[in-house]
């Protein structure tokens, strides 16, 4: 089996998960309300900017985040759908993490 198999394989049964069936639940019934997916996806974009610009992006107060997106975080929907995202989300992290244990990679460099 070459490695483009074994990924489509591994694509399938990630889609058998509880994770990735929830993720999918939530993403649908968000996408019921339109005008709230649009909230959730501005937040997502700018959670995702924080995460990865680091300090050199200026804003980069996770708490001053939340705190813009309150009342949006508040709704049940919303905050089903990003526990759900954030639950698939580690498990794929998990699954990268063990790989690249399990071979030897070398990422020393990124240690300080």
């Amino acid at each position: 089996m070459n490695i483009d198999e074994l990924s489509e394989n591994f694509a399938e049964q990630l889609k058998d998960t509880t994770e990735y069936s929830e993720y999918c639940y939530y993403r649908d019934l968000l996408k019921e309300n339109p005008e709230l997916k649009q909230k959730v996806d501005q937040f997502r974009r700018e959670n995702f900017m924080l995460q990865n610009a680091g300090a050199e992006a200026g804003n980069n107060d996770p708490q001053a985040l939340a705190d813009k997106y309150q009342e949006m975080l508040g709704q049940e929907v919303a905050f089903d759908f990003m526990n759900a995202e954030c639950a698939f989300y580690r498990m794929i992290q998990n699954v990268c993490n063990h790989v690249m244990g399990k071979i030897d990679f070398d990422t020393d460099f990124l240690k300080g």
